[in-house]
């Protein structure tokens, strides 16, 4: 399985740095032995819930389903399908290295999804043992012998885990985490883990099938790329795709793909092979100049403006680079992303209409939003109104509150990721895009961390800066980077201007600049709603986005008037807009 090789490699190699899991090599001389935390027989004494087969066995097809349309995502969706059947609080996959030394989880479920990409070492984990002993194992406070886990948050109670083999070598388990002692695990939980080890195997295998094809199919293109063919004098490469006026598409492709190596006036060490222009039954529209119209670039992925060729619409299609997609890792991201998004039906909230895979590549196409980012609005006519930016607040909140009604938080709201427009009554319309680091929350009310920052420091919250992932994020560390969002769209600038982490770090402890709201003359219940939005501590915030919304309203009464005149002087400009 060549190209997974690679990823297995890149995705371990990252768990250092970015997990909170230091891989230990060797067994400590004061571990404890691997009975003291052994419980496995204790599931056959246990009272077992009877079998539903029904579930099970509509749990399998959709399995295959997904196995045969989305292959690339099988894993995650296998883990996930675990959670459910299980009632488990986290569940994962982890997969052997093939050096054999380690093992990486390139798909998890549940109250440890914030973990994915990390992994244990092969001689000394609990996957190391399950594979020794050859058989399922059910253990209990893991940490106690394998110390590296102390610092993940929340601790497993019980861990069952299930080896799969693929052609008699075993190459990784599945397995099932209880974080407290609501529920225990029993004979029944190993049964159905033992079953859909099976599947495991079939997926693994079904990747390996598919990762020996396109390596055979690649090295079949390139005996014919072999012939002597035109050289583009810029990349150097064949000149095998062209634009209508001759230019290297390969060259095109490359600048949108440059994530890693933005500001780069060289575009084409990126290393991406040229792709279709066509993405299943999506077209990639091209400007004059025959180049594809990119509407932005992240680290992942590009959205480009296409065209649905069956019901004749134009969206916005995203999409995860080859070289990206041959990680499970980065799929299985990608895949949560278009999940989270599509969850959340709501006029505040970009839609998600589709996913799919090809040759390789992951996408899905999203409603297309005809305005520009606050950002854009912001630096190009200055600071809004004070009733302008209330009601771009309100609308974000209701967006917001769709979502937390949905267990999904952004955890980068930004200018850039609100959009405004002109709805058909020339009224402006908000729409939140970019559920690209969203996380679903559990369905109970427990707490959930992560090991490593994620958001853009100058909007994320405290919290979000939290090391030892300890802190809980959810909705009220969206609140506060909505208050940060406020503050710029009224200001032009953030309050934390800093050129460091650790500066905004230390900023976000002392007071808030409130000068900066006299020059706009924002009343004091405005202030007053900053203040709390952007409280350090998450208890001092608004708790929902229902009770944000609670709290803009009581801002409002003297802006009626000024926001009505606002709205039409907004359509207005926004048909100047389009019409050039």
């Amino acid at each position: 399985m060549s190209d997974r090789t690679d990823g297995g490699e890149s995705v371990t190699e990252s768990a250092k740095s970015k997990n909170t899991l230091p891989l230990e090599t060797s067994i400590p001389a004061d571990a404890l032995p691997l009975e003291a935390i052994l419980c496995t027989e204790e599931l056959r004494r246990r009272p077992s819930r009877p079998p539903d087969y029904e579930k099970e066995n509509r749990a399998l097809a959709t399995l295959a389903r997904a196995l045969a349309y989305s292959p690339r995502t099988i894993l995650q969706t296998l883990a996930e399908t675990i959670l459910d059947i299980t009632q488990s609080d986290s569940s994962g996959v982890s997969l052997l290295t093939p050096d054999g030394k380690r093992f990486y989880w390139p798909a998890l479920a549940g109250r440890w999804t914030p973990h994915i990409g990390g992994g244990t070492p092969r001689d000394f984990g609990p996957c190391g043992d399950v594979l020794d002993r050859n058989m399922p194992l059910l253990m209990r406070h893991w940490e106690l012998r394998y110390t590296y886990f102390s610092p993940i948050s929340p601790p497993a109670e019980e861990g069952l885990l299930a080896p799969f083999y693929v052609g008699g070598k075993a190459v990784g388990t599945i397995w099932v985490v209880m974080h407290d002692a609501r529920r225990k695990f029993d004979a029944e939980d190993e049964r159905v883990l033992s079953r859909l080890s099976e599947f495991a195997s079939t997926a693994y295998q079904t990747l390996a099938t598919i990762d020996e094809l396109r390596f055979q199919i690649s090295e079949h293109q390139k005996a014919e790329r072999a012939v002597r063919v035109t050289v583009c004098p810029k990349c150097g490469r064949p000149l095998t795709q062209v634009g209508p006026d001759g230019e290297c598409l390969r060259c095109v492709f490359d600048w949108g793909f440059t994530s890693e190596t933005e500001g780069s006036e060289d575009p084409t060490h990126s290393g991406v092979e040229p792709r279709p222009l066509n993405y299943g039954h999506f077209e990639i529209e091209m400007d004059a100049h025959g180049v594809p119209i990119a509407l932005g670039a992240g680290a992942m992925a590009v959205t480009y403006r296409a065209r649905d060729t069956i019901l004749n619409s134009i969206v916005a299609l995203k999409v995860i680079g080859r070289k990206l997609a041959e990680n499970p890792t980065a799929c299985a991201r990608f895949l949560r992303e278009a999940r989270a998004a599509a969850q959340i039906q709501h006029p505040n909230v970009a839609r998600v209409i589709h996913y799919g895979e090809q040759d390789g590549e992951c996408f899905y196409a999203m409603e297309l939003v005809d305005g520009d980012t606050l950002e854009e609005r912001v630096k190009r006519d200055g600071p809004l109104p004070v009733s302008l930016a209330l009601e771009v607040i309100e609308q974000t909140a209701r967006g917001l509150a769709a979502g937390e009604a949905r267990g999904v938080i952004h955890r980068d709201l930004k200018p850039s990721n609100l959009m405004i427009e002109s709805d058909r009554s020339g009224q402006p319309m908000v729409k939140i895009i970019d559920y690209g680091v969203a996380k679903v929350m559990a369905s109970d009310a427990t707490i959930q961390t992560q090991a490593e920052f994620i958001g853009t420091p100058a909007f994320a919250s405290p919290e979000q800066f939290d090391e030892a992932g300890q802190q809980q994020i959810d909705t009220r560390s969206d609140i506060y980077a909505l208050g940060i969002t406020f503050w710029y769209l009224l200001t032009g600038r953030t309050p934390f201007a800093s050129r460091s982490i650790e500066e905004i770090r230390t900023k976000q402890t002392q007071q808030l600049p409130l000068e900066q709201l006299k020059s706009v003359h924002a009343p004091a219940k405005v202030a007053a709603l900053l203040k709390s939005m952007l409280a350090a501590d998450p208890a001092r915030r608004p708790q929902t986005a229902l009770e944000l919304l609670a709290a803009i309203h009581r801002c409002y009464p003297r802006f009626e008037s000024a926001a009505h005149r606002r709205r039409k002087r907004l359509a207005s400009s926004n048909r100047r807009t389009r019409r050039n």
